[in-house]
């Protein structure tokens, strides 16, 4: 009998995901664990994102979630896959088909096969959009920016596509860490804080010569000190944003990601969706210090946000 294996995601908002999938289509789920370093451990009361082959009869899935199986507590979830007038939502491309419900946590990945290697990861940076779009609802909020950390300090480096994210990330002086240089998960804790998530840089692994690559430990998240938009220039300077301008900024930075998702659903959920990104926006803009950070080639910059978050 052949068992269902999968891997928590814990976040800091204290959601929890259990990735999961059939042995036919482990090897993706497994890409995906080793992107977001997590370990194989139970589903508990978690989440669900489970990944099948797309030509999977019902018949084998039920073998799956059979009692003596250990993954009975899926039964009822699979057949609501195969039941789409349970009220489940299918959003279909050439490689994959996404079902979940507006009410329910959990999501099913069905994946055509065999995929090529940049399809599997499209089907994979797809799927991590729901964990996204699951955090908006707890406050949180998807963005596209680098997270450096200095002794337990996360900051934002905010800036449109080659504006020197990735470079500022790999000039950054020790004690100061790159955690990632492209995409960051905001969850709003228990405590009343932001915690920075590092997730994947996508183009990284779509890319057969990335060899630059900064893992993203998503779990192991840090708390968010500040938040700083990027811009080069001859010398580096930091100079305090108005909240007006740091939320339209912030807008941007989380529409760019929120984008993979609202392209597939339908026009009252992504209006919905838009919505709430907005007040999660606002929230952010005016509870978390921002900051115009101009940056030159060969400067100390860090030395530039060490001061900012010291204050006057």
């Amino acid at each position: 009998m052949s068992h269902l294996r999968g891997f928590p995601l814990q976040l800091g908002d204290g959601s929890h995901w259990w990735v999961g999938s059939m042995p036919a289509v482990s090897m993706w789920v497994e890409t995906l664990a080793s992107m977001l370093h997590l370990y194989p451990g139970p589903a508990d009361d978690a989440s669900l994102m489970v990944f099948l082959e797309g030509n999977a009869s019902l018949e084998e899935i039920k073998e799956l979630v059979a009692p003596e199986s250990g993954w009975a507590s899926l039964n009822k979830k699979v057949n609501r896959l195969v039941a789409p007038e349970s009220g489940w939502i299918a959003l279909n491309n050439s490689f994959m088909r996404l079902w979940y419900g507006m009410d329910s946590p959990d999501l099913v990945v069905e994946l055509k096969t065999p995929m090529s290697r940049n399809k599997g990861y499209d089907s994979l940076r797809l799927a991590l959009q729901f964990v996204f779009r699951q955090s908006l609802t707890r406050g949180g909020l998807p963005l596209h920016t680098a997270l450096a950390e200095k002794q337990g300090r996360g900051v934002l480096l905010v800036g449109t596509s080659g504006t020197g994210k990735s470079t500022c990330c790999r000039r950054l002086s020790p004690p100061w860490q790159a955690r990632c240089d492209d995409e960051v998960l905001l969850t709003w804790a228990p405590d009343g804080r932001y915690l920075a998530h590092p997730f994947p840089t996508w183009s990284d692994y779509f890319s057969p010569h990335g060899t630059d690559i900064i893992q993203a430990q998503s779990q192991e998240a840090s708390p968010l000190a500040g938040i700083f938009f990027i811009e080069q220039s001859s010398s580096d300077e930091c100079l305090p944003m108005d909240p007006a301008k740091a939320l339209i900024e912030i807008i941007i930075a989380s529409q760019i990601v929120l984008d993979r998702h609202l392209w597939y659903c339908d026009p009252k959920e992504a209006s919905s969706l838009r919505a709430v990104m907005f007040a999660n926006a606002c929230k952010l803009a005016h509870q978390v210090p921002a900051f115009h950070l101009r940056v030159s080639l060969t400067g100390r910059f860090w030395e530039q946000i060490e001061a900012a978050l010291a204050g006057p």
